[in-house]
């Protein structure tokens, strides 16, 4: 069985090496320092749109027989450049804020091992750790964006009492030094604009990829995965755009649909669930669903994932895309195991692993 692995990177390392490859690669020529400002494009009595190039911002115009919109989820090219009409975007409005901060390990350090889950669930927030390149990682903390105490986190004082507070983020930043300051990532949507619409006017000679299409808030950090699935059809399907523009774009959106459609409306679930539990947090409950059997599951998965060897592999592949949300159903022996954990009982309490509510407000506090 082939290996199973995450890469992990910082985004701006990982961007480089993929560049260096480009760079490498014979037919490509890069155009640096240039903006592309508008769509070359005929467009027909009907309101059809034929893309057959880029004008850039020193004037010249490219043509192509196929555009391949990339450049990720504040793209302008489908909001403003088309000039054809679309379906409205699908948002969901994730409900959360993040507050980040990068280390470097201290010399003759190692990284903690990575025996338990990266994200934990404190009730009224998360805490998250991600390992990095070239001895660096990541400290992030999830709060709803009605809480105002998040705020307080920005100072660097504070955050290094909370984070010290959790084990699960204590036992990384005891071996590193920060990185700069903290920083806020607000405004968290899921977003996916479809193209052309159903029952709209063609569009031919453009695709967008990646986040320009389809975006997930970025917890799982499934964006680069979903990114480069996208860019692997393309590579497979580009050739067929020639002979027919419009239902080549009409057939990658259809592909989108069914490949990374899964993974869109898994993370819908995901986050209304996610955004509830650090909301009932807030008022010092604990949110329940018990009554849709299908998140009753998960959560039952997501409790034993750690204590679970078999579990928690199943969950592991299924975050890492390895298998969809139905194939980890499908697999007899985890749902054996969560449903015999989980009898006529409710979903386990996780243990505390940090502070509660009212310890964290005392600890922002002072």
């Amino acid at each position: 069985e082939p290996a199973e692995y995450a890469l992990a990177a910082r985004r701006p390392v990982f961007e480089a090496v993929l560049r260096r490859a480009v760079e490498r690669r014979a037919g490509v020529e890069l155009v640096l320092g240039r903006r592309v400002t508008g769509l070359r494009a005929d467009r027909g009595g009907d309101g059809s749109v034929l893309v057959r190039g880029v004008e850039l911002d020193d004037g010249r115009r490219l043509a192509s027989g196929l555009v391949v919109d990339a450049s990720g989820r504040r793209s302008p090219v489908l909001r403003r450049m088309l000039g054809a009409p679309l379906p409205p975007a699908e948002v969901q409005h994730c409900g959360f804020v993040y507050l980040s901060r990068h280390y470097r390990l201290s010399p003759g350090r190692e990284l903690p091992p990575m025996d338990r889950p990266l994200a934990l669930h404190l009730g009224y927030a998360a805490a998250l750790v991600f390992p990095g390149d070239n001895d660096t990682f990541s400290l992030s903390l999830t709060f709803a964006t009605e809480d105002r105490l998040r705020h307080a986190l920005r100072d660097p004082r504070v955050w290094d009492r909370f984070v010290a507070a959790v084990p699960h983020t204590a036992r990384w930043a005891e071996r590193g030094v920060p990185r700069g300051g903290v920083d806020a990532m607000s405004g968290i949507d899921n977003r996916w604009q479809r193209m052309p619409a159903a029952d709209g006017p063609a569009i031919g000679g453009l695709v967008s990829i990646g986040d320009a299409a389809i975006q997930t808030n970025p917890t799982y950090g499934r964006g680069a995965a979903m990114a480069l699935m996208h860019a692997q059809q393309l590579a497979r399907s580009a050739g067929e755009a020639e002979d027919d523009p419009a239902g080549y774009v009409a057939g990658f959106a259809a592909w989108t649909e069914r490949h990374l459609g899964v993974w869109f409306r898994a993370q819908l679930a995901a986050d209304r669930t996610g955004v509830a539990k650090i909301e009932a947090g807030l008022r010092g409950a604990r949110h329940e669903d018990a009554r849709d059997p299908f998140a009753r599951l998960m959560a039952g998965m997501e409790a034993m994932a750690s204590e679970d060897e078999v579990v928690g592999r199943g969950l592991g592949r299924m975050a890492h895309l390895l298998i969809t949300p139905a194939q980890l159903l499908s697999d007899r022996e985890v749902v054996r195991r969560v449903t015999r954990r989980l009898g006529e009982t409710a979903v386990p309490e996780p243990r505390a692993q940090g502070p509660s509510r009212a310890e964290f407000e005392s600890l922002v506090a002072c």
